[in-house]
């Protein structure tokens, strides 16, 4: 095989494969593991948040549209809120017949919002 071909199809191959990737949303961080959350509900605190609620109260579902809908003026704010409420060492969660009630001694630093 002449060398000369095959570079040249490899470099067609990944110059393609990169055009179908950005057309396609391939290049898109949102498909990625470590990808920035933009949605409170489906965050990793939010499923930490509805684990704990979960298997403390195995009578209760958590409902991450009601259960992870949390004050905040911003993103990052409810992911400290939730990430907190989430730690057994932060949040007392008392199990009630039907529902939950927590409470919690976190201190969300101010300025989490600046751009």
């Amino acid at each position: 095989m002449n060398h000369r071909v095959g570079h040249r199809r490899a470099v067609v191959a990944t110059a393609l494969a990169l055009a179908l990737a950005g057309a396609c949303g391939g290049g898109d961080q949102s498909m990625d593991a470590g990808a920035p959350v933009t949605d409170i509900f489906t965050s990793p605190e939010c499923r930490a948040f509805c684990k704990r609620l979960e298997s403390a109260c195995p009578d209760t579902k958590c409902d991450p549209m009601t259960d992870c809908n949390v004050d905040g003026e911003c993103l990052a704010v409810k992911r400290r809120e939730l990430a907190c409420k989430a730690d057994p060492s932060s949040a007392e969660l008392t199990c009630e017949h039907p529902g939950y009630s927590i409470v919690t001694g976190c201190l969300i630093p101010k300025g989490l919002c600046s751009p």
